[in-house]
């Protein structure tokens, strides 16, 4: 489809979100899920590509993101991408395309992503949005190194957990973190 319906969907999306998203009772909440799942294709569609493929190694696919509100499950935006798209890729800008989409009469806004937003530009938006926020981090060498000795507590008898406010060198500042293990 030419960009123009791209855009003519994206606008009627937002005022059908306007209009229902207080369906059936007044909120003043959002929690919007963010999220990269790999979809493998069989055949030669276009746009797919061969990479990042756990499941089906070798095949091609759609490196997708999605951001979708949590309560209703409406979409707030999408992004197609190939299978080789990085991890990252478009993350800064669909979420500022979803924040463009939340009315304004929201008093708060809680997000909650996978590691292709747990980056510091990504975490940099969200921030500056004042969102509260749940983000896989990734598992960088620095942040490896940082978290490497914490003290844990026993939650129950498969996990631990740990909290600490790191500051690797690829973030602009500290951060809390909860590792769980």
């Amino acid at each position: 489809a030419p960009p123009e319906f791209r855009e003519q969907r994206h606008r009627l999306n937002d005022r059908l979100l306007q209009r229902f998203i207080h369906q059936p009772e007044r909120r003043s909440r959002l929690i919007l899920d963010l999220d990269s799942p790999g979809v493998t294709v069989f055949g030669r569609q276009e746009g797919a590509a061969v990479g990042y493929n756990p499941r089906y190694r070798g095949k091609r696919s759609y490196d997708p993101l999605l951001c979708l509100e949590a309560n209703s499950a409406f979409l707030g935006d999408t992004e197609l991408r190939p299978g080789t798209a990085g991890t990252w890729a478009g993350s800064v800008e669909l979420l500022a395309s979803c924040f463009l989409s939340v009315p304004s009469d929201m008093r708060e806004l809680r997000v909650r992503a996978d590691a292709g937003f747990g980056f510091d530009p990504g975490l940099t938006v969200l921030e500056e949005r004042a969102a509260g926020y749940a983000v896989v981090a990734r598992m960088t060498a620095s942040l490896k190194r940082i978290l490497g000795p914490l003290r844990y507590q026993r939650l129950h008898a498969r996990w631990e957990v740990a909290e600490d406010a790191p500051h690797p060198s690829d973030w602009k500042q500290a951060r809390r973190c909860i590792v769980a293990r």
